[in-house]
């Protein structure tokens, strides 16, 4: 199973979806850090606790969208043609998807490593301040669950309708514009 799993997560880190969206997530996440955290926010140190969690919450979009990205690759057209043949191993469906789905989990958590490790670069730079055991337990707290939900609501959205995710990518995207 480890090695079903390797090549999965091989097969969603070694493509060039991944090197763009970790690309766009960076430079936005820069953006972020320059534009906006950089002056605080409610009137708070930038690396405040409430200044990191809207650094993460502007990203929150984006890190959805890769996530449902991973999802995607796995009912393409040319994944849907390759089903028959894993269908006819003997492995467990149910143990293939959650193959799959921790292959995605994994994948997204790499993203999410890179927009914490953006951050102490920037906090590090500007602020000389590497205090990270204060942001790092409320960044887990609001990016982890949010990735599950999508996984988990992905996987079964991707499973009936493929095409109904490229609409389940837009959902935070309008959450965000409602709020800010």
């Amino acid at each position: 199973m480890t090695r079903i799993f390797f090549y999965e997560l091989k097969r969603l880190l070694w493509n060039q979806f991944f090197v763009g969206i970790l690309t766009v997530i960076l430079f936005t996440g820069w953006q972020i850090l320059n534009q906006v955290t950089l002056l605080g926010i409610e009137q708070t140190a930038p690396f405040s606790v409430q200044s990191f969690c809207d650094y993460l919450l502007r990203l929150l979009p984006l890190l959805w969208i890769g996530t449902l990205f991973f999802l995607s690759f796995f009912f393409s057209k040319s994944e849907q043609k390759t089903a028959v043949i894993t269908h006819a191993t003997p492995v467990n469906p149910l143990v293939y998807a959650a193959i799959r789905c921790s292959a995605a989990f994994i994948g997204s958590l790499l993203l999410i490593a890179a927009v914490f490790l953006l951050a102490a670069v920037f906090y590090g730079r500007f602020f000389h301040w590497y205090h990270w055991e204060t942001l790092l337990l409320p960044g887990c707290l609001i990016l982890i669950p949010m990735v599950l939900i999508d996984i988990l609501i992905g996987w079964f959205i991707g499973q009936k309708f493929p095409w109904f995710l490229l609409i389940w990518m837009l959902i935070p995207v309008f959450i965000i514009i409602v709020i800010l």
